[in-house]
């Protein structure tokens, strides 16, 4: 895990690589309320990237009481959302105040959401029980007192009040005091400003999981339900014995909600980052690993060295080239197997990688054994041009073969080989009739 943090921008912490997940903590804490979450989202196999909001944890914390809007708040998180540079859609998964800028960021960029989860989230003050609810115009005054608080009273308050942090142990409340103490106490200004989302509900339209605390204290448990009924494309979940932290309560019963929700929902890594990713190799690293292989097994099967067969391609020169790293030229032998319609240039280009890693080699013409299992009776197979069609001919052949061998006692060649041409000559007749392959390739189809 890492911290970054982006000029004027916003703190925040990844960890995993895999499908990104962005989560936006609730107010007073910071990207550490993560902290049992992340884990088991990283295990199995997503990127997390946890941000501290503007004036929470590690983010800048301006003194303008200005800056404390739920718009301006949002602002500077989707600016930061943008400067990640996220090229395919992601997860958003929003807590309480987090839930709200989820909500928001899914109402503005519908498609940049694959799937959206809300814990606990807030979208009307509506939602607030009486007492925080007869709080919100006294904001002010909370600042004033939240500034003036030492931290040792504000664990205290939290280590013994069961009304905010419901249902949660003594390690956990202490962070949330520690959260509370290091943001702007100015955060206290931000839910007032935040308008009623609930019109807007219908059209927010990335699939969406509500789960909240039955027990919550700070939010009605009832407006979950509301809220589900009023997403586009919403289900949700009670859990029990918790209050408005789940994901601190039964992070491993979250966590399975959450991933059997995202496997519903998978993103499409575009393939460009896919193939990116996929490139990412150290290729001293890995030839060291490959050599160490087939020193390995040399050892382990008691051999003198290995043969290699070389076509004058890049698969074969890299193996041979590895194995001669790994054993000394004196311990590989490379066989050049042409045959018929082999093309000049393949010899020449192995014989140049022979030549430049010092070995010896033989050549083994495999004409012979390839006329005996019949492939010249049929059409040269450099005319077909196509290579999964002679790889299916060269197979069956070579299943013709031993299947009359083993099944037809000592039938001859010949019948195999004109089980052979019946099948090519089927390929092929239907290629012609797509105007696919010219009629000439027929001529020259002689008995074996």
């Amino acid at each position: 895990m890492h911290s970054a943090k982006k000029p004027q921008l916003l703190n925040y912490v990844v960890d995993g690589h895999g499908p990104p997940v962005i989560l936006i903590h609730g107010i007073s804490a910071s990207s550490s309320d993560w902290w049992r979450l992340m884990p088991l989202l990283v295990s199995a196999g997503y990127q997390a990237i946890a941000v501290d909001m503007l004036g929470h944890g590690d983010s800048p914390k301006p003194k303008n009481p200005e800056h404390y809007s739920a718009e301006a708040v949002y602002g500077v998180l989707e600016d930061w959302i943008e400067q990640l540079g996220i090229d395919s859609p992601f997860y958003l998964i929003g807590h309480s105040l987090g839930g709200y800028m989820s909500l928001t960021y899914a109402l503005n960029h519908p498609d940049r959401v694959r799937a959206m989860v809300l814990i606990n989230p807030l979208y009307s003050l509506k939602q607030l029980t009486g007492v925080l609810d007869l709080f919100m115009p006294l904001a002010s005054v909370g600042v004033g007192l939240l500034k003036a608080a030492p931290q040792w009273l504000v664990n205290s308050f939290l280590s013994y009040n069961d009304s905010f942090l419901t249902k949660l142990d003594t390690e956990t409340r202490w962070a949330y005091s520690r959260d509370i103490k290091r943001a702007s106490p100015n955060f206290l200004r931000i839910p007032a400003t935040a308008p009623d989302l609930t019109p807007k509900l219908p059209s927010i339209t990335p699939v969406t999981l509500v789960l909240w605390g039955v027990d919550d204290r700070i939010e009605k448990s009832d407006s979950f339900p509301q809220l589900v009924s009023g997403l586009y494309n919403a289900t949700g979940k009670g859990i029990t014995n918790c209050g408005h932290h789940p994901h601190q309560a039964e992070p491993e019963l979250v966590s399975r909600m959450i991933l059997d929700f995202f496997e519903l929902h998978p993103v499409r890594i575009r393939d460009r980052v896919a193939a990116e990713e996929a490139m990412r190799i150290d290729p001293a690293q890995v030839a060291g690993r490959l050599e160490e292989f087939i020193r390995r097994n040399v050892d382990e099967f008691q051999r003198d060295g290995v043969v290699v067969a070389m076509s004058g391609g890049l698969d074969s020169s890299v193996v041979a080239s590895l194995a001669t790293r790994a054993l000394g030229p004196e311990k590989v032998q490379v066989l050049i197997l042409p045959e018929r319609d082999s093309s000049p240039d393949s010899k020449k280009d192995a014989l140049l990688e022979i030549e430049r890693l010092g070995l010896q080699y033989r050549e083994v013409d495999l004409s012979p054994m390839l006329s005996t299992m019949g492939i010249y009776g049929l059409t040269p197979l450099r005319l077909l041009g196509v290579r999964s069609l002679k790889a299916a001919i060269v197979q069956h052949q070579h299943r013709g073969v031993h299947g009359c061998q083993r099944c037809q006692g000592d039938a001859p060649p010949k019948a195999v080989a004109q089980s052979g041409r019946r099948l090519v000559g089927h390929i092929l007749q239907v290629k012609a009739d797509q105007g696919s392959l010219d009629a000439s390739l027929y001529v020259g189809w002689g008995e074996i």
